[in-house]
């Protein structure tokens, strides 16, 4: 029924669903096409197969949630039928057991047996270099009897970028490559159909990755690590914060996240789920949900007298990266439409948006759109936020039922073309994940692009989760993405008292310059910029232009980052990287990407005066690093592997064997 090519008894049909549709039968279907196992299970497929994508769009749009976010219950089982061409490379048996999604480009179903059982994540915040890098550590277990990639989406704090990607092989660190997405992804899918060890990173929208990993053997681990470096985002004067990376979305299991950050005395974490320890160092134990909330954002001291800092340039090219803060004046705007996601998702805000909705400054006309089932318009070009049209519009959003999951992106198009003519408009989205492309966003992006400085979206998104529609946004740069800092509300509550004050917003940006430095207001970050600076250039080329695709993807290859125009990508061998037309890693590379910051080792120093190896790995001193290679086996380790080789060959043949015969 909710297949049906008329709009209304599609409509009648997710409704039924909603109110009365079992839950695990429509998970069932986004998995595998079998027949269904309830009555309305039957309605709802009108004996027609359901594919999966289509199954998935009718799970989110009946529970409001991604058909990923929950795990496949134990007891579901189907036997393959119609299935990918991946079906036969697991040998698997079982629709539930095979991965249709493997080395694609979306995080895609979840994957049975497949845990993250170590989390860690190992940096550095400079406050007077006003910067950041992280290192993230994961260790994936796999307890099934097949080989399983594991995949997420991760999001970035604001303007950072990935600077370095590890994959642990027979036991040694080795570092990506990277170049073009183009290359990056066909020799990761190349190698993954050989079984062999990869390691893919790209881009997957504004501040978004898409990590995935090849294979996670069954009953054994793979490790891996990103590098990230990340400007502070200066919030005012005195004050600047950092987001820590998150999952988005992510097709394994997840425990508690481990974090030691040395900072340099000038920074804490309001929820006070990190706390500094006697060496300084803020540490510790987050869950995902606390980590996903932005609970373990860091609240920075900034000092305004430092509005710049610099590095030399990691290619040792004799230059310096210059960052800059600079401060601009923000004019609010005369035209404000606001959209608001109807999704199940947003319903326990509801209230609490439409408070701080009061308190957009006068003024500025108001326009309210509500995408639900379809868009409501329950606010008009309304002259100022103290009509009491106004009051009674906020009055009404209270009122409207929050249900299942929506597609805000025709809200979000309507509001767009209201501004067709406008110079000074803004639409402000506030919504819950988007975790399915149900209507095509490109007509978005196409508008807003044209429309360019005349109309800013801010998005801000009040529960934690992928947004399809905001990928397809990637390289907008009139849309800005609202950080969370303590609360999604409070960040709604600073940005009008932005527009009301008409008060600075602080920027960095970033120069490759010559010479020497010399300045009171200036000091050598102890984060390598250089990778923040080659990605603020290569976003301001324009990638449709085959000189400047060319000139990005080359910044992207010298300085290591990845971008929307780069991956990075870890092969097994040098062969494999030499048959993809990828550029080996260097020696150099390998041997200073081994290194690893212990936090138990480091002290904070507020006036650090080295310079980082590589970009994204911090150290001061040899004693933090731990740059020994993998000891050598001795003749007692290979007679124990010898032993255990043996022990497994008549476990998996002889054992079955004399079972039978009992």
């Amino acid at each position: 029924m909710n297949m049906a090519n008329d709009p209304a008894t599609s409509a009648n049909g997710l409704l039924l669903l909603r109110a009365f549709g079992n839950e695990d039968t429509m998970l069932r279907m986004c998995y595998e096409q079998s027949s269904p196992t309830d009555i309305l299970g039957s309605i709802f497929k009108q004996g027609r197969q359901v594919p999966s994508s289509k199954a998935r769009e009718i799970y989110y749009r009946a529970t409001g949630r991604p058909f990923n976010s929950r795990g496949i219950p134990a007891s579901f089982r189907g036997k393959i039928r119609e299935f990918t061409d991946w079906s036969d490379w697991a040998g698997a048996d079982d629709v539930f057991d095979a991965d249709a999604e493997l080395a694609g480009e979306t995080v895609g179903g979840v994957v049975r047996g497949v845990t993250l059982t170590r989390s860690d994540m190992n940096g550095v915040v400079d406050s007077a270099g006003n910067a950041a890098t992280i290192n993230w550590d994961m260790e994936f277990n796999n307890v099934s009897k097949y080989q399983r990639e594991a995949r997420a989406q991760i999001l970035l704090p604001s303007h950072a970028v990935v600077s370095n990607v590890l994959l642990w092989i027979n036991g040694q660190p080795r570092p990506a490559a990277f170049d073009s997405r183009n290359k990056t992804r066909t020799a990761y899918r190349a190698v993954v159909t050989k079984r062999r060890d990869p390691l893919l990173v790209t881009t997957y929208g504004p501040d978004r990755l898409l990590v995935q990993c090849f294979p996670v053997p069954p009953q054994g681990t793979m490790h891996i690590q990103i590098g990230i470096t990340a400007p502070l985002s200066v919030q005012s004067e005195n004050r600047a914060y950092l987001t820590l990376p998150m999952f988005l979305e992510r097709n394994f299991q997840v425990g508690k996240h481990s974090i030691h950050l040395r900072t340099d005395g000038q920074v804490f974490n309001p929820d006070q789920l990190l706390r500094p320890n006697q060496s300084g160092v803020l540490d510790g134990s987050i869950s995902n949900a606390d980590l996903s909330q932005g609970k373990a954002t860091l609240i920075v001291k900034h000092n305004p007298q430092l509005n710049w800092s610099w590095h030399r340039d990691s290619t040792a090219n004799g230059k310096l990266i210059v960052q800059r803060i600079e401060a601009k004046t923000t004019e609010r705007p005369a035209q404000l439409v606001i959209v608001v996601d109807g999704s199940l998702a947003v319903a326990e805000d509801a209230e609490k948006v439409a408070q701080a909705l009061k308190n957009v400054p006068s003024g500025i006309r108001l326009t309210l759109l509500r995408a639900g089932d379809k868009v409501e318009t329950l606010a008009d070009n309304i002259a100022s936020s103290s009509e009491p049209a106004w009051a009674g519009a906020l009055s009404n959003l209270q009122c409207q039922t929050f249900v299942g999951g929506q597609d805000d992106t025709q809200a979000l198009i309507t509001a767009a073309d209201s501004l067709v003519h406008r110079r000074d408009g803004a639409i402000l989205w506030l919504h819950g994940p988007q975790p399915v492309k149900i209507d095509d966003p490109d007509p978005l992006a196409d508008r807003l692009a044209i429309a360019g400085s005349n109309v800013r979206l801010y998005e801000l998104q009040l529960k934690n989760g992928p947004n399809r529609t905001i990928e397809a946004l990637d390289g907008i740069t009139n849309v800005s993405r609202l950080s969370v800092v303590t609360s999604p509300l409070s960040t709604l509550e600073q940005l009008f008292l932005t527009w009301k004050t008409n008060s600075l917003t602080y920027e960095p940006s970033f120069s490759q310059e010559t010479g020497d430095l010399v300045s009171d207001e200036s000091g050598e970050s102890q984060i390598d910029l250089s990778p923040l600076w080659a990605n603020d250039v290569i976003s301001k080329l324009r990638p449709n232009k085959c000189e400047d695709f060319a000139a990005a993807v080359a910044i992207a290859k010298q300085y290591r980052v990845v971008t929307p125009v780069s991956g990075a990508v870890v092969l097994e061998t040098q062969k494999d990287y030499e048959k993809y037309g990828l550029t080996p890693p260097s020696q150099k590379q390998e041997s200073t990407s081994t290194s690893v910051v212990h936090h138990d080792e480091i002290a904070p120093s507020p006036h650090p005066t080295t310079t980082p190896k590589s970009p994204g790995l911090i150290a001061e001193t040899a004693s933090e690093l731990d740059v020994s290679a993998a000891p050598e086996p001795r003749d007692w380790v290979l007679f124990f592997c010898v032993l255990a080789c043996l022990w497994f060959a008549i476990r998996n043949r002889w054992l079955p064997a004399m079972q039978d015969e009992h």
